[in-house]
């Protein structure tokens, strides 16, 4: 992944975007996977496999560099969920006592819905959400994207 975000000279601004991209082969079961700050997760029979995103953003470089990111490739199976999500679930804050949801918790819910159809997972992380945020403000941008094989 290249970054396709350049720097402005008259506004030099310290801002990047945090994103993951896959690309699924259909007809060989391959993912291919590359991110900036923000990983994949892949549930296979109760079990969540983590590919790490890089630590940079796309179009912010320390060095004025171009930032170069690692691919890295899974063979998927029938019924693997893959996931793609911004960091806004787990730094949700919970009403009563603002402590965050956090990515362990993320990862434990993720595992325990994954066998359910992708409908009603999105119910069930729409319910969870609620019920943690307990009528609190929304802390951050929210984005779930996930994809059953």
């Amino acid at each position: 992944m290249r970054s396709i975000v350049k720097k402005n000279e008259e506004y030099d601004a310290k801002d990047g975007i945090d994103i993951s991209i896959c690309k699924i082969g259909i007809l060989n079961h391959e993912l291919e996977f590359a991110g900036a700050h923000n990983p994949v997760y892949i549930v296979r029979n109760n079990e969540l496999t983590h590919l790490r995103a890089d630590k940079i953003s796309v179009g912010r470089s320390m060095n004025n560099s171009e930032p170069v990111f690692t691919n890295q490739y899974m063979r998927l199976q029938k019924d693997d969920c893959i996931y793609l999500f911004s960091d806004g679930f787990s730094d949700q804050l919970r009403g009563s006592d603002r402590k965050k949801f956090l990515a362990k918790n993320f990862q434990k819910l993720l595992i325990e819905i994954s066998h359910q159809n992708m409908s009603k997972q999105k119910s069930i992380l729409e319910d969870t959400f609620e019920k943690w945020r307990a009528g609190g403000d929304q802390t951050d941008d929210m984005m779930i994207l996930g994809v059953k094989v």
